[in-house]
């Protein structure tokens, strides 16, 4: 009875979390993951379909997670200024296979392989840059029930939230149209914030701290531009204060504003922009 009862736990525990079943480079459809293996072309998630801890993320699991060092066989070609469109698949929802939390921002980014993607490991230099993100957004209200038995905590509306209530567990971005030709990963990260009060969890679970859920997709880009991007290392993205914070506090509704980690997005033509300013400066200056 108590192995049937840690099982059962487990179980629920492992469905708690998600993977990107299945996405669009432009129209495009391709595999994702599952429960037991990657996509052709995406990295591996772990085998609880769990999280970054918050003790691994200034560390090279923080690019694609613990099975993410491992590069998939195949890249899948792309256009500068693709759409890609992928979907998380979890255990909630009317259909009961959306992504299971609703607590904390999205954001995607581009991590440059430097030559062959399936040749590619993260390490403590690996680069890369922010193309997009969401996080609490205040201009619009609380879904008034989430897909848990109790309502997001925050004073407004939370991408995650939005993720599942509004887009049916879908999330796209976009490959900036100027960006310079070669491999990359599309690293999409979902950042659960209901455990992150303290290091124990604040008593909700263990461990506590932000839960981390990225996974990459391989890219092979063309017909852009020629642009590298400001890039930042990945394993200094997350500080401290990061890491940690009480969304729940002040009562009864929660934190008013939340700073999503690491650098604003890139945006496509502003780098053409800042040549031409520090053109434009130079000239002057003489």
């Amino acid at each position: 009875m108590i192995r049937t009862a840690a099982l059962l736990t487990l179980a629920s525990y492992v469905l708690g979390h998600g993977y990107i079943s299945e996405y669009y480079v432009a129209d495009r459809h391709h595999d994702g993951s599952n429960y037991s293996t990657a996509g052709p072309a995406i990295r591996g998630v772990p085998g609880d379909l769990g999280y970054v801890k918050y003790w691994n993320l200034n560390t090279p699991n923080v690019v694609c997670n613990e099975n993410g060092n491992q590069p998939a066989e195949q890249v899948v070609e792309a256009n500068a200024g693709d759409v890609v469109k992928m979907r998380w698949k979890g255990d909630r929802g009317p259909t009961g296979d959306y992504w299971g939390h609703y607590e904390g921002p999205i954001m995607s980014w581009l991590v440059p392989c430097n030559g062959d993607c399936t040749q590619f490991t993260p390490d403590e230099n690996t680069m890369m840059f922010k193309l997009d993100e969401a996080g609490l957004d205040t201009s619009k209200g609380r879904s008034p029930q989430g897909f848990w038995p109790s309502r997001p905590s925050g004073q407004g509306q939370w991408a995650q939230d939005r993720l599942s209530t509004e887009q049916q567990s879908w999330w796209s971005t976009t490959i900036p149209y100027d960006l310079q030709d070669g491999q990359y990963l599309l690293r999409h990260e979902i950042i659960n914030l209901a455990s992150a009060q303290t290091p124990d969890g604040g008593g909700h679970t263990w461990p506590g701290g932000i839960q981390s859920y990225p996974q990459c997709i391989q890219l092979n880009v063309k017909n852009g531009q020629g642009v590298v991007p400001p890039l930042v290392k990945a394993t200094e993205v997350y500080t401290q204060d990061d890491m940690f914070l009480d969304i729940y506090t002040p009562g009864p509704d929660g934190i008013s504003s939340y700073k999503i980690p690491g650098p604003k997005p890139y945006v496509p033509g502003s780098a053409g922009n800042q040549k031409r300013m520090r053109r434009h400066a130079r000239r002057n200056s003489h």
